[in-house]
Formats: C-alpha cells, sequence, structure tokens
C-alpha cells in the first residue's frame, strides 16, 4: 500500500514539474518579469522544476524497495 502511493505521488508531482515546465517555457519566451523589481521569473520556474523532479526520484526510489521485499 505505501509503494503504490508512493507510486502515485510520484507520477502526480511528474504531472507539476511538466506543466511548471511549460510555465518556464512561457516564460521566457513572453519576457515575464516580477512588477516592482523587473526579475525574469524563469529562472524560479526552472528552480522548482529541478526540486520537484528530485522529490519524484526519492519517492520513486522509496517505493521500490517496498517492493522488492513483497512475496
Amino acid at each position: 500500500v505505501d509503494a503504490f502511493w508512493d507510486l502515485v505521488y510520484a507520477a502526480f508531482m511528474a504531472l507539476m514539474a511538466w506543466c511548471l515546465m511549460n510555465g518556464a517555457r512561457d516564460a521566457l519566451s513572453s519576457g515575464l518579469n516580477t512588477a516592482m523589481l523587473s526579475v525574469p521569473l524563469w529562472p524560479v520556474f526552472c528552480a522548482a522544476v529541478l526540486l520537484i523532479v528530485v522529490l519524484v526520484v526519492t519517492a520513486v526510489d522509496t517505493a521500490l524497495p517496498i517492493l522488492r521485499r513483497r512475496p
């Protein structure tokens, strides 16, 4: 049961990473900046994508040993 929910969580977060990557691409192509400081937003999106990818790898890495132990 734990492995199943780890994999569901990993899949959902992979979807989130894909959506954020599309947002980063759109922010880069449109030149989206913050309102006050005029700082580009695409690096923030890319950093979030990288962290979510680390989360996905961790969730899958947690689920695999549980699946291997099952008889």
